[in-house]
């Protein structure tokens, strides 16, 4: 795929969308690839580099689930987590994690995350998982 571009990384359909996602990855190629993916699906997706990128974003945009990943800097991907479970509770949170990481993914799973997505991540894999986060999301209620 080419450079990132943020008009890319934060796009919406025409049509309201039925769920509005937040990709939090350092890697500006994964959150293209991610973005790209659930765009096509009628996703509303907006993306970070960061974990104050990302609280930032969370605090002025509603989102439903939050894909984040464990790479970021420090303890940045379960600091983020944990943040999201604490002040945002109805936000669903999908973890994604090298396969280095699987134990700490699966810790996540204790700490409030939804599911959690093992890299080289699938296609339709995160389509599934990100389908089923938003629709426990709006269980929730929005």
């Amino acid at each position: 795929m080419g450079a990132m571009n943020r008009s890319t990384l934060d796009s919406a359909a025409d049509d309201p969308p039925s769920a509005r996602v937040l990709v939090v990855d350092e890697d500006p190629r994964e959150l293209e690839i991610l973005s790209t993916l659930l765009t096509e699906l009628g996703v509303s997706v907006r993306c970070s580099q960061g974990l104050s990128e990302a609280t930032a974003k969370l605090r002025h945009v509603p989102c439903d689930t939050c894909l984040v990943s464990l790479k970021l800097p420090g303890h940045g991907g379960t600091d983020l987590l944990r943040h999201i479970r604490r002040m945002y509770p109805r936000v669903t949170v999908v973890v994604i994690a090298g396969p280095e990481q699987e134990s700490v993914a699966r810790s996540s799973l204790d700490e409030g995350a939804f599911d959690y997505l093992l890299r080289p991540v699938d296609a339709a894999r995160v389509v599934g998982c990100v389908q089923q986060a938003c629709a426990d999301a709006a269980g929730r209620g929005r």
